[in-house]
């Protein structure tokens, strides 16, 4: 099953600059690396505060949050309130 995690911030655009770099090298590192198939930061259109990090993975990961995306978390919850949640791919389109 297709498997995407999203870990969004919603926080000061200041205090989100103090992360950035950290959540950037980490995304960079994911990929470079054997991990996810995609990984994507978009900032909200109006509230350049609220960030969100998608990680995409392929068929064979199962329904847990990852360590790639509980790292993303741990980064972001310094900073604001922070979600992480794991979306599957349409399990009826397979039936």
């Amino acid at each position: 099953m297709t498997k995407v995690e999203m870990v969004r911030v919603r926080s000061a655009p200041e205090t989100l600059k103090q992360v950035m770099p950290r959540v950037v090298e980490h995304v960079e590192n994911l990929r470079s690396g054997m991990g996810p198939n995609t990984v994507e930061i978009l900032h909200h259109a109006k509230n350049q505060g609220d960030v969100v990090v998608f990680i995409f993975w392929g068929d064979d990961h199962d329904e847990e949050k990852s360590r790639e995306g509980l790292l993303v978390t741990d980064i972001l919850q310094e900073i604001g309130a922070t979600t992480h949640i794991v979306w599957l791919g349409n399990q009826m389109e397979r039936r």
